[in-house]
């Protein structure tokens, strides 16, 4: 597959995975996340294993902020067969009960295609600064 076909994959992936999880669609979620995904918080000092965890966390995050925007910016990816792994930093504006927040970051992600499908095998937060 050419490397524009697959970075449209790709983005339209990462596009769907966000929306879904902004909007704790956790239908959606399920086929995107991996068996096996691996959540990675806090410097590296915090991790989230296997899929229900990771869900479970989505969900948690949703029943206590409300997501006002989130931008994606800068995406890049590196392939290797089935396997991508991709950067890109984020803007995102949060409520969590009366007090707005706001802070970039940027995430590493790897995902693995499977019967056709892209899932996410490992998400690490790996920079956010409030704003």
């Amino acid at each position: 597959m050419e490397k524009i076909q697959i970075q449209q994959q790709i983005e339209a992936f990462v596009d769907a995975f966000n929306e879904a999880s902004l909007y704790g669609n956790l239908e959606a979620l399920e086929g995107f996340l991996h068996k096996e995904a691996v959540f990675v918080y806090g410097g590296f000092n915090s991790e989230i294993q296997g899929k229900e965890n990771c869900l479970r966390s989505i969900q948690d995050y949703g029943a206590m902020a409300q997501t006002l925007s989130f931008e994606k910016q800068g995406l890049i990816h590196w392939q290797w067969q089935d396997l991508v792994q991709l950067k890109f930093d984020y803007e995102v504006s949060y409520q969590i009960e009366e007090n707005t927040h706001r802070e970039t970051g940027t995430e590493v992600w790897t995902v693995k295609e499977v019967a056709g499908q892209w899932q996410l095998l490992w998400r690490a937060l790996v920079y956010n600064e409030a704003i």
